[in-house]
């Protein structure tokens, strides 16, 4: 099982950009995101995973400083979800395409996914890979 937590606030992915000469190309913060991914998933993970595997990935994000003190208790309890953008399909496609290569030989191997967006202290994204 690999089992980690990448300290940064949760990104998702952006679709690639097309310029006016017809170059595709992949954007910035998007890039810079996978990357960070991709460092810290270095620092844990040996060899590529084989076979079917599971994946799951939890994003949290830090309680806006807006929030009453109140809507602040309620968020970190879990009773308020974290909802709106970014999208969740997003964020977990930049953490799958990042891992491809890496955690798995290549992202057909998952067979099952689990996606989940909360509030929480601090920014970060948790990860947890398994094979079934």
């Amino acid at each position: 099982m690999i089992d980690f937590l990448i300290p940064m606030r949760p990104v998702p992915k952006a679709r690639a950009r097309v310029t006016s000469r017809g170059f595709a190309y992949t954007p910035k913060r998007t890039a810079d995101a996978e990357k960070a991914v991709v460092s810290y998933a270095r620092q844990y993970i040996k060899a590529p995973l084989e076979g079917p595997v599971a994946m799951i990935l939890e994003f949290c994000y830090e309680v806006p400083k807006s929030f009453s003190k109140k809507d602040r208790e309620a968020a970190l309890s879990g009773i308020l979800p974290k909802t709106g953008r970014p999208d969740i399909d997003n964020l977990g496609k930049l953490c799958m395409d990042s891992l491809n290569g890496i955690a798995f030989q290549d992202d057909s191997q998952i067979v099952r996914l689990e996606l989940a967006k909360r509030y929480g202290e601090k920014n970060s994204i948790h990860v947890q890979i398994l094979t079934v």
